[in-house]
């Protein structure tokens, strides 16, 4: 994974080019790249296998779960993880 473009990152604010500004403007959408670094990537990764191995004690409720699929959907069936609001689950993170 590249380095985050920290000359572009003060903050909570990535500034974006002329190309960027005009692309959403035609798109509706921009893909900011390399906007985390690594070693925060890492941290977010790790909080989020606690989370699915269920190390940190947390009761998502139907705030957690594969939302690809059916509320119900056994966890060893999952596609993909989604987990909503952990902040107001989980204060630690």
């Amino acid at each position: 994974m590249a380095e985050a473009d920290v000359s572009r990152v003060s903050g909570p604010t990535y500034t974006l080019t002329p190309d960027e500004i005009s692309a959403f403007q035609q798109k509706g959408y921009i893909t900011l790249r390399n906007v985390i670094l690594p070693s925060e990537l890492k941290d977010i990764e790790d909080v989020f296998d606690e989370f699915n191995e269920q190390k940190r004690g947390v009761d998502f409720g139907r705030d957690f779960g594969d939302h690809s699929q059916g509320h119900g959907t056994e966890r060893s069936e999952y596609n993909m993880i989604n987990v909503n609001n952990p902040c107001r689950h989980d204060p630690r993170w």
